[in-house]
């Protein structure tokens, strides 16, 4: 027992002795804490600011997706902006060279420096005036051959001032000058007589001459006032004043519609003659413009052969119109534009108009960039082309030269175009893929003899008209088309 006591006593002494140990390691523990505690203060304080600063990038970053939104929708309408103002400034640009509009509408047209070391070309009616006659006879005819001519003998005075007589000579020199009769108007009276019979009482009456109108105007009157309005576009009361003032025959605005009627249907069945013959020309030329019907928009249709012209006008600018102008067994070469209502026709059997084609590979080269470069290449093969096709109208070479030459220059647009179509803007991609699509008819003027690679014949035989409708507004009824 006394054993264990001295055992007890001894643990106790041990664990006696070990509790500075553990006081200061509890001391330890409690600074340890101390310090943690203020560690997890300061640790709590930055994960408030943490969290501030998360809130502050949270908002930061919505912020920033709002931005980015922002500059997205602003770069978008930026490209919108920048597309619309490059399609503005190429508007700008069209004028009848890069496109379709007549000259008259181009904005601020200059002239051209006259050249002071060139006199200024006169263009006056060749009426035989300038060949140099070979005899009296041929002389006294050189403007025309009168109907009547008389003699104005010029004599001098038969006295000199020295008191002398003045001996008249045989020979004389002859001065013709021609002068317009005074017009008077050749009135004809038809007396309708009338009788009966004197045996059966039959009424019996006289008739009209056959071939003369039986209205107040004559036929050369009526052919006149035609050939007025129609061929030199006057109006109709430029018309009645000019009727009034040379002819002496005074009428009213109604009588000159009404001469129009006359002579519009006796030259029917000629137009339908020219319809039909004109569908089977070898080569036609077509085109079409704006013509306006009582205010109205309407369109004018033009067919040219080798003989006829023939003018449509409908309200419609469908291929149904030129199917009915050509004729739907149209066998012949067409020459157009690229223009959708003429498609029906074979390519093979058509032929673009180049000038066309000139403008809008000039709007092309107009657009800067890789544009620019394929528009300049092409315009400068095209230039080339035409060289040498004045060379083949001039007769300087044959068509075999001909075709030789073209069969580098055809190869060298094709691929200019296809360029256009791989490398090009998106309205030049258009444009180059849409004539690429029909290319067989850009070349039927090299193989076809008696083909023009151009349309110009069309748009020459359309000036008047288009002139006339500058002048006049248009129509007002189907008559008057």
């Amino acid at each position: 027992m006394g054993l264990n006591i001295f055992s007890k006593a001894k643990q106790i002494y041990r664990e006696i002795e070990q509790i500075p140990q553990q006081l200061e390691t509890i001391s330890t523990l409690l600074q340890t804490n101390e310090q943690l505690s203020r560690q997890v203060a300061l640790l709590e304080q930055e994960n408030i600011q943490l969290r501030q600063q998360i809130e502050a990038l949270s908002l930061l970053t919505a912020t920033h997706d709002a931005l980015r939104q922002q500059v997205e929708s602003l770069t978008a309408e930026n490209k919108e902006l920048r597309q619309k103002n490059k399609d503005l400034e190429e508007k700008l640009r069209t004028n009848s060279g890069n496109s379709s509009k007549p000259p008259s509408q181009d904005p601020h047209r200059s002239k051209k420096p006259m050249n002071p070391g060139k006199k200024n070309k006169v263009v006056t009616a060749d009426f035989g005036q300038n060949k140099k006659p070979s005899s009296e006879t041929e002389k006294q005819d050189s403007v025309c051959d009168p109907i009547s001519k008389k003699n104005e003998n010029c004599f001098p005075s038969t006295l000199c001032e020295c008191g002398g007589s003045v001996q008249i000579a045989a020979n004389y020199q002859a001065r013709d000058q021609f002068e317009i009769p005074v017009i008077q108007p050749l009135v004809t009276e038809f007396r309708i007589f009338s009788g009966r019979c004197d045996q059966c009482d039959q009424y019996h009456e006289g008739h009209h001459p056959e071939g003369i109108p039986t209205g107040v105007l004559g036929l050369r009157t009526l052919v006149w006032i035609s050939v007025l309005t129609g061929v030199y576009k006057l109006s109709k009361r430029e018309v009645q004043r000019v009727l009034e003032d040379m002819f002496r025959i005074s009428i009213s605005l109604g009588s000159v519609s009404n001469a129009e009627k006359v002579v519009s249907e006796a030259l029917k069945a000629p137009v339908e003659e020219a319809q039909e013959a004109i569908q089977h020309e070898k080569v036609v030329h077509c085109d079409e413009t704006s013509h306006k019907q009582n205010g109205k928009k309407q369109w004018l249709w033009i067919a040219v052969g080798a003989v006829f012209s023939v003018f449509l006008i409908r309200s419609s600018r469908a291929a149904s119109v030129a199917q009915e102008i050509l004729g739907l067994a149209f066998k012949g070469i067409l020459v157009s534009d690229r223009y959708s209502a003429y498609t029906w026709v074979d390519a093979m059997k058509r032929q673009l108009c180049w000038a066309h084609l000139i403008r809008d590979i000039l709007k092309i080269s107009q657009r800067g960039g890789a544009d620019e470069k394929i528009g300049a290449d092409l315009l400068w093969q095209i230039k080339r082309m035409f060289q040498w096709w004045h060379r083949l109208r001039k007769g300087n070479i044959t068509r075999k030269q001909f075709k030789t030459v073209m069969k580098q220059i055809q190869f060298n647009i094709e691929s200019l175009l296809q360029r256009g179509v791989e490398q090009g803007s998106e309205k030049t991609r258009r444009t180059c893929l849409n004539i690429l699509n029909i290319k067989e008819a850009l070349w039927t003027f090299v193989e076809q003899e008696g083909v023009e690679p151009t349309n110009n014949i069309a748009e020459r035989f359309l000036r008047p008209y288009v002139l006339w409708r500058k002048k006049s507004f248009g129509t007002q009824s189907e008559r008057g088309n």
